[in-house]
């Protein structure tokens, strides 16, 4: 417990001697109740982990000079590197006051001092204490350094790894066990470490003997970064052996470069693989040559050479010399040399008659690499284009390394192309060009239409070529070609005889059969030619259109007559024969009518109202084929005519009169003609004007014979307007309503 370093306890030495004892000649005394000295009665000097609250808290206590506890005194809490909670208190009854203390993230003391706020100037009352901040428990494992390390391969690190174990503030945590693993080969300097009082742990690595990528790792069970992984790299260490990888003991054509490349590797004492060492390629037989003649080892130690054997047959070796190391060995052997390449000796290039032998025969040569003839070998002849033939079709070299084929050109005109080729080594092309002969027949290039109608042109029309006896064309103009009929009855229109464009060729535009129908074929000939007939032609009746031109009157009435005009046409000439014209309700024109310049006109009766639909119908002709055509008519009822009447005179009466009816007012009274004598009539009588001057309640009337009935109401003039309606209806242009007329009335009293 610590006391206030001024005023001390006064009651048990009496108050002179504890002022005297505290300050000399100046002696004041203090006032009852006034705080004058405070103590830490319980928490002073304890420990406690960072960012944890105390086990205990700060008890305190204040007195007067007389010892006495004083009440409500307030009291600042200051602490370096912790929290009080509170920082300010008050007093109790007994003097005393408690605070909690949260303790800071940093470990070590933490200094404070309990303060009383006085009201006055007066000398300060505190106490002094000291609280230890301790870390709390384990709670990271991180790497600290030593990571990504390069070192030969079998070599300690130049660094130590390190590690840290911290709490959960950083603050370093000693005493902890430390667990270390070597990945990759190589080991660690120790098993297990314990972490020290800055709470690192180290070992030193020794890497494997294998270069590329190793690896070590610290582990401590239950941290975060658990486990801590450390990478490292083991390169290689200095050439120590060059050996063959591949490319040894191969052979080939003397002077040809070998197939597969010369490899070594140049690997240190572990076997290692080095990278970037010189290597120079040397030819120590044979002759030939290597390329490149120096190369360096790649990331896995190798290095390469393509190698050309010497011009002779026999052994060739070569060495990989890795200077100050040693050298790899290689040998090859250069074999009698085959076929390399083909040429052409004689026959190329010639021209001939289409379809015929080429004078010359065709000569190739093959040759090794050496440009020596190569006897026994084995030429495939073949036709690559342009048709025709090659004989024979495989040859064997002679003696001078020579082989020949005849030539037989294609049956077309234009160029043709044979390849002379030694299997798996190459092959050469011939060329030649193939002319036509004389011509001397014809020949139908495009068929005339398969289809076709009598009198008007074909759709397709046929196309005739000069050819030669192989059936080449010739491109020879001003060649007459006549066409025919051969076959199927009629003439050919149009203009039958062509002569030949610069192809050697006819082109008809106008070709037709007239006159029969059915299956027929054409024949084409020229002086000189042998002549072509055509595919057949299978011809038809021509089409033909019909079209009702007009129906009058339209509309008609029913039981009226319809005048009903029509034409039928074709493209190719005049139809003749009959039309037949009906209704679909059955009624027909009395007979079928001859058609005159492809036109007529027949008059049908149509009864009953409503539409109907008038067919004529073409019967055909033995060269026209039949046709119809429909319209539409229009069979209506006569439109009403509206009703008549022959009005009576205006009235002129006293209102003392009273109710009037004047009998047969209305006469003439007519719904129409007689075709409308069923129908009923009545009048409408609308008031004008004066309306007012009728009795109230009554109205102006006109019965269907003609009475006249109204009641005078005041004396006036009223003007009353009378028309007759039947019920004949307004359908057709029709009238059911009568024109006006005006009716005066005069009212006296």
């Amino acid at each position: 417990m610590r006391k206030s370093t001024c005023l001390s306890p006064l009651a048990a030495v009496g108050l002179l001697a504890g002022m005297v004892s505290c300050g000399g000649d100046k002696i004041v005394l203090p006032d009852e109740g006034r705080p004058a000295a405070i103590v830490i009665l319980q928490g002073d000097g304890q420990s406690g982990r960072v960012g944890e609250a105390l086990p205990q808290p700060l008890v305190l206590q204040v007195t007067d000079a007389a010892g006495r506890p004083v009440a409500g005194a307030t009291v600042v809490i200051e602490l370096d590197g912790a929290e009080p909670q509170p920082a300010t208190v008050a007093t109790e009854g007994d003097g005393r006051a408690t605070v909690n203390v949260l303790m800071g993230p940093e470990v070590g003391p933490a200094p404070g001092a309990a303060r009383v706020v006085m009201a006055d100037a007066g000398e300060p009352v505190q106490v002094d204490f000291t609280l230890n901040a301790v870390a709390a428990s384990a709670d990271g494992l991180s790497l600290e350094s030593g990571n990504g390390q390069s070192a030969p391969a079998g070599q300690a690190l130049a660094a130590p790894l390190v590690v840290r174990v911290t709490d959960a503030f950083g603050n370093p945590i000693p005493g902890m066990q430390i667990t270390w693993a070597a990945g990759g080969g190589g080991s660690v300097s120790e098993a297990v470490t314990t972490s020290d009082e800055n709470g690192r742990a180290s070992v030193i690595r020794t890497l494997g003997i294998a270069s590329g990528g190793q690896s070590t790792e610290a582990t401590s069970g239950g941290l975060a970064g658990s486990p801590v992984v450390f990478l490292h790299t083991a390169t290689a260490g200095n050439p120590a052996g060059v050996s063959i990888v591949s490319g040894n003991e191969q052979s080939g054509v003397p002077g040809s470069t070998l197939a597969q490349p010369l490899v070594v590797q140049v690997a240190d004492e572990d076997g290692n693989p080095v990278s970037g060492a010189a290597v120079t390629w040397i030819v120590t037989g044979g002759g030939g040559s290597l390329d490149p003649a120096t190369s360096t080892t790649d990331q896995a130690g190798r290095a390469s050479s393509s190698w050309t054997l010497g011009s002779l047959p026999g052994s060739n070796a070569a060495e990989a010399v890795v200077s100050g190391v040693g050298q790899a060995s290689f040998r090859a052997t250069g074999l009698v040399g085959g076929p390399t390449q083909i040429e052409i000796v004689s026959g190329n290039r010639q021209t001939g008659q289409a379809g015929q032998r080429l004078s010359a025969d065709l000569v190739v040569r093959v040759l090794d690499a050496q440009r020596n003839p190569i006897p026994g070998a084995t030429v495939t002849w073949q036709v690559r284009s342009g048709g025709g033939s090659v004989d024979p079709a495989i040859a064997t070299t002679d003696a001078a390394g020579r082989a020949s084929a005849r030539w037989t050109l294609g049956s077309a005109p234009g160029a043709n192309s044979v390849e002379a080729a030694v299997p798996g080594m190459g092959a050469v092309t011939f060329e030649a060009t193939a002319a036509a002969g004389a011509a001397s027949a014809l020949a139908v290039a495009t068929q005339p239409s398969e289809n076709a109608q009598a009198g008007l042109p074909f759709g397709r029309q046929p196309v005739v070529q000069l050819r030669d006896a192989a059936g080449n064309d010739i491109s020879q103009p001003g060649v007459a070609i006549t066409a025919a009929v051969a076959t199927g009855g009629g003439t050919l229109g149009g203009t039958m005889t062509r002569a030949t464009d610069g192809n050697g060729r006819v082109a008809f535009t106008d070709l037709r059969i007239n006159g029969a129908v059915g299956t027929h074929t054409l024949i084409f000939a020229s002086a000189g030619f042998a002549s072509v007939n055509s595919a057949g032609v299978e011809v038809e009746r021509a089409v033909t259109a019909t079209t009702i031109t007009s129906d009058t009157p339209e509309p008609s009435e029913p039981g009226a007559s319809v005048t009903v005009s029509f034409t039928v046409t074709s493209g190719a000439g005049t139809p003749t024969g009959t039309v037949t014209v009906s209704a679909a309700s059955g009624e027909t024109c009395p007979q079928p009518v001859e058609l005159s310049a492809g036109g007529g006109s027949c008059t049908i009766v149509l009864n009953g109202e409503g539409n109907r639909e008038l067919t004529a119908s073409y019967a055909g002709a033995p060269l026209f084929a039949s046709s119809g055509d429909t319209e539409s008519h229009n069979v209506a009822a006569p439109p009403n005519v509206p009703p008549s009447f022959t009005r009576g005179p205006d009235q002129s009466t006293s209102v003392a009169a009273g109710a009037q009816t004047v009998a047969g007012w209305a006469t003439a009274i007519s719904p129409g003609p007689a075709s409308e004598a069923g129908q009923t009539v009545e009048f409408e009588v609308q008031v004008v004007s004066g309306g007012e001057f009728f009795a109230t309640g009554t109205e102006v009337a006109i019965s269907p014979d003609g009475t006249l009935t109204y009641t005078p109401g005041s004396p006036g003039t009223a003007r009353v307007e009378v028309q007759l309606q039947d019920n004949g209806g307004t359908a057709n242009g029709g009238d059911d309503t009568s024109d006006p007329v005006t009716v005066n009335f005069f009212f006296t009293p």
